[in-house]
């Protein structure tokens, strides 16, 4: 049955013929299909009682579908005829009356403000007496023969994610004693206005006189919902005709709650197929919907992980001194940009302590690219590759981790296939070198240098990909921040003037060995023809060889010593 038209009064009346004594059940359910378990109304009718039954829905908003079902008994198997009868009754045609048969309610002007679920609920008051509106609430006065005021408003898909409100306040007037036994009943309900005879037990609010209230209700229902207030008085007939009560109130619907998450909670809008609502985030291990409940609570720790998260990034010092000991500026750059940016994102990341020097956006862009820009550079660094190369491509990996941050900078799997790359490259120039060079490259004891790093790197990931929850972030997190700066260290290649000055010690010693070889052939040479001959085969094996030195100083001490060398062996002719 469809409800077209509001505030009415509907019966649903049930004729019965029964062959044999069966009992029947009528089950009502509004907007769904009612059964043994779920429904709004039922009631079981009996032979022995009647061959009529009617079931009462006290009232029902309009643009509504009443779901009816009539089943026999268990067991039963006689024929039951049976005729519907569904009536409706305009309730504005009625008196309102105390069991709540049919209770007239007015509308509701919401008024919407800038923000997510942010709406006034206004009632407009329709000719009713005693009714007072303000700017944002809404004041009526109550007493024994205005005891009943029930005001209706929509609750549709533009605040189902937000938090319902509301605000009461209710003052005694200056005539009733602090004595009298007199209160309001709130009651709360779903397409239909209830009293507090009826309703629910959730949703009934007991004020005493003299009082302020605030209720809140997350993410309600969609329905027309219905405010019903009710004025009780217990005490004697002469006492109650003079407990005039004034009640303000007030129906709004805000984001999270009114308090807004409180100290310890932020309200986030979040998103989740398709839904869109609105919760408390909350911090320093407070839950609740509020952010109110402090039975796991601890704030130190967050005094704890704000320095684990921040101090644990100074491991970055020993690589960035190490760089530039070896003459790595570029490298040590990277390492202090990492280290820079990742100590005050951590800082500004934190929910009681924290320090941002700019956005927080900002700070975690910058600590995404430096983290994965560090990566990329060093093992760039140690490729075998000539130095004009690596700087090329140190811009080239920079803008990389530019462009894959901008794009999505928590995708794992793009910063996977950066890294991999990059290893791979590096890997495939030591083996283009040790083919070329058909030795082993790196040497055996720089891979014996390096194998430590890789532990470190891995226990690194191992720990970052596995073992880090959002309960052990704090210091999970510190320790990869330790592993992956230590690491650093044994990845970075030896100071190229090292290199060079080897060379230079190896050449020297080859010119020493193949000067004494000149020598000896001298002694044994018949002329000078032969002496010189040797001389200039010398010369010429110096000037091929590899190192970087003074050419003339060497030419001219090797002359020299070649002459010492011919007087001494013509004298002794």
């Amino acid at each position: 049955y469809y409800v077209s038209k509001g505030n009415s009064l509907i019966s649903v009346i049930l004729g019965l013929e029964w062959s044999q004594a069966c009992d029947v059940d009528i089950a009502i359910r509004i907007n769904g299909l009612p059964n043994n378990y779920t429904f709004d109304y039922k009631t079981t009718c009996s032979r022995n009682q009647s061959t009529v039954c009617t079931i009462n829905i006290e009232q029902v908003a309009a643009f509504n579908w009443i779901y009816i079902e009539v089943a026999k008994e268990s067991g039963c198997t006689s024929s039951v005829y049976s005729l519907l009868d569904v009536r409706m009754t305009d309730c504005s045609t009625m008196m309102s009356n105390q069991n709540g048969s049919c209770i007239r309610s007015y509308p509701t002007r919401r008024i919407m403000f800038n923000y997510y679920y942010d709406f006034l609920y206004v009632p407009l008051y329709l000719e009713r007496p005693n009714f007072t509106p303000t700017s944002s609430s809404s004041a009526i006065t109550m007493n024994k023969n205005n005891s009943i005021y029930a005001v209706e408003f929509i609750v549709d898909e533009r605040n189902i994610g937000g938090t319902l409100n509301l605000d009461f306040d209710v003052r005694a007037m200056s005539s009733v004693s602090v004595k009298t036994n007199v209160s309001v009943y709130i009651c709360l309900s779903k397409h239909y206005p209830q009293t507090m005879y009826n309703c629910e037990q959730n949703y009934l609010i007991n004020i005493p006189k003299n009082s302020l209230t605030v209720r809140s209700i997350p993410y309600p229902e969609i329905a027309l919902w219905y405010l019903t207030i009710q004025h009780v008085c217990n005490d004697s007939e002469i006492i109650c005709s003079n407990s005039s009560l004034s009640v303000v109130f007030q129906i709004t619907s805000s984001q999270c709650t009114s308090q807004q998450c409180g100290k310890y909670g932020l309200c986030r809008i979040m998103t989740s197929q398709q839904n869109v609502f609105s919760t408390c985030v909350c911090i320093a291990g407070y839950r609740g919907y509020a952010c109110t409940d402090s039975s796991k609570a601890s704030v130190a720790k967050s005094f704890n992980a704000v320095l684990f998260l921040t101090l644990s990034n100074l491991m970055f010092i020993p690589a960035i001194i190490l760089a530039l000991s070896r003459r790595l500026f570029i490298e040590a750059l990277f390492y202090f940009f990492n280290m820079f940016f990742s100590t005050f994102y951590h800082a500004c990341d934190q929910d009681i302590y924290k320090y941002c020097i700019f956005k927080y956006d900002g700070l975690q862009l910058t600590d995404f690219i430096g983290s994965y820009a560090s990566f990329v550079i060093t093992l760039i660094t140690m490729a075998t590759i000539p130095r004009t190369i690596k700087v090329f491509l140190f811009i080239l990996g920079l803008l990389t981790c530019v462009a894959i941050n901008a794009r999505d900078r928590f995708d794992t799997v793009q910063f996977i296939c950066l890294v991999s790359i990059s290893f791979a490259f590096t890997v495939s120039t030591w083996i283009i070198v040790s083919v070329m060079r058909r030795r082993l490259h790196p040497t055996r004891k720089r891979l014996l240098l390096v194998i430590p790093g890789f532990l470190l790197a891995f226990a690194g990931v191992i720990l970052f990909a596995f073992v880090e929850t959002d309960s052990n972030y704090w210091y999970i997190h510190s320790i990869w921040h330790i592993l992956m700066a230590s690491s650093i260290m044994f990845f970075l290649p030896q100071k190229q003037l090292y290199k060079k000055e080897n060379v230079e010690l190896r050449t020297m010693t080859s010119l020493n060995a193949k000067n004494q070889n000149s020598i000896s052939s001298l002694i044994n040479a018949p002329d000078l023809t032969n002496i010189v001959n040797n001389q200039s085969q010398a010369q010429s094996v110096f000037v091929l060889a590899p190192p970087v030195l003074d050419s003339a100083s060497v030419s001219s001490s090797i002359t020299d010593t070649s002459k010492t060398s011919t007087d001494d062996l013509i004298k002794r002719r």
